[in-house]
């Protein structure tokens, strides 16, 4: 699976370059095939791509940036011909499926991702509204894990990389570990108190605390 990474300044302040150059060493080891990036003053979205196989040709455009979105996308689009017919004014046949969700989200907002089928995780910057949102698919397999400090987001699709850019030393989350002795630990939980997991089939949208339960 290709990683994912990004950090927002809610606020707007301009972005530390330190903390990028950290974050980009910190994604060393899972980028054999590189690092790509977008950034703005106060938002940076890191993507590294595992190109591996024939079919993995798709993902050659794994960040969007076009019409007031970026997007990063890490996953497979199971519907591309549904969704290319749907919106054949605006694609091409042999469009990535990145530039294919880019495109449903222009055409149909927030709704477009439960016409999104197949085993995804993206992260998207909505320009115009000034709004990051996370989302995962129905089933979940993919990680996307969140920390929240102050007025900044940041997120990845690796939990050590999150745990190593914190300022402050991580606590355990004792929840989590009791949900791994009894059952099940609820899917938002990790084993860090202060990093959240986006659950299946479902996003998270800033603010934070703005939450849409199911897709």
């Amino acid at each position: 699976m290709s990683v994912q990474y990004g950090m927002w300044n809610q606020d707007g302040d301009p972005l530390d370059p330190q903390q990028l150059t950290d974050a980009r060493l910190s994604l060393a080891p899972y980028a054999p095939d590189g690092i790509e990036a977008y950034s703005e003053q106060s938002i940076a979205l890191l993507f590294c791509p595992l190109r591996g196989t024939l079919e993995s040709s798709r993902e050659q455009r794994s960040i969007v940036a076009r019409a007031g979105i970026v997007l990063t996308w890490d996953g497979r689009l199971d519907n591309r011909p549904e969704l290319i017919s749907k919106l054949s004014e605006q694609l091409e046949t042999d469009a990535s499926d990145a530039d294919i969700v880019a495109a449903c989200y222009r055409a149909w907002g927030l709704e477009c991702f439960a016409a999104l089928l197949g085993d995804w995780a993206l992260a998207l910057w909505d320009c115009t509204t000034r709004t990051m949102i996370l989302a995962k698919d129905f089933i979940g397999t993919r990680h996307l894990y969140y920390h929240v400090e102050k007025r900044r987001i940041t997120w990845s699709t690796v939990i050590d990389a999150l745990a190593r850019s914190k300022n402050d030393s991580s606590t355990l989350n004792f929840e989590y570990l009791a949900g791994c002795l009894s059952f099940l630990p609820a899917a938002e939980l990790t084993p860090y108190k202060d990093i959240s997991s986006v659950p299946p089939s479902s996003m998270r949208f800033s603010p934070m605390d703005h939450t849409l339960p199911s897709l």
